[in-house]
């Protein structure tokens, strides 16, 4: 599967970036420009079905538990030792799962992403109301989304690139998300519950 790979070289400790569910590598972006990451070695990809990464002919591939390995490979594909993991939401998860595949990490830092035990503790961590449920969906309305990011996203200057990320996420991958968190029971694969 290809993987858009994104890298801004630094002789200081690789920063691995891990973004969110419907997202890609370009949330990051701004963080990048600060001048306290210039001697940093910073990395970020596009998760399968996300931006610029292909789009997964399996199903399973947009588990949790792959994705897990899949960042995994990153890291050890690119030889990098002593890793901080910055990682939002689906990409928190996604990180600490990770730790199971990988010795390379060092620490990481979760952004809106709550470790749980299983999939039941999802409420305790989450405001699981019906207007977020766009980001568990194959395809959201316009006005469903616009609900949703009014609710997850306080500046509304974001609204539009997160819009434009969602557009170009695989529905599927929301829909797979979906069913190994427990938001829905209706499965377009089988899939064994990760968390």
């Amino acid at each position: 599967m290809n993987i858009a790979v994104y890298e801004k070289p630094g002789k200081g400790i690789p920063i691995v970036f891990i973004h969110g569910s419907s997202s890609n590598a370009h949330a990051f972006e701004y963080i990048w420009d600060d001048p306290a990451l210039n001697n940093f070695h910073l990395l970020a990809f596009d998760l399968p079905g996300h931006g610029d990464s292909q789009v997964a002919s399996d199903l399973s591939d947009y588990a949790i538990l792959s994705m897990s390995k899949r960042v995994a490979e990153f890291i050890d594909q690119k030889q990098l030792k002593d890793v901080v993991v910055v990682a939002h939401s689906l990409g928190g998860h996604l990180a600490i799962h990770a730790l199971r595949f990988t010795n390379q990490v060092k620490g990481i830092m979760l952004i809106g992403a709550s470790p749980l035990e299983n999939a039941t503790g999802l409420s305790n961590g989450y405001n699981l109301s019906e207007d977020i449920m766009a980001f568990f969906k194959k395809e959201a309305s316009d006005e469903e989304l616009s609900k949703a990011l009014e609710l997850e996203v306080y500046h509304k200057k974001y609204h539009p690139i997160i819009q434009d990320s969602y557009s170009k996420t695989d529905g599927r991958s929301r829909e797979v998300l979906a069913v190994e968190l427990g938001t829905t029971s209706s499965s377009p694969v089988s899939l064994r519950r990760v968390m």
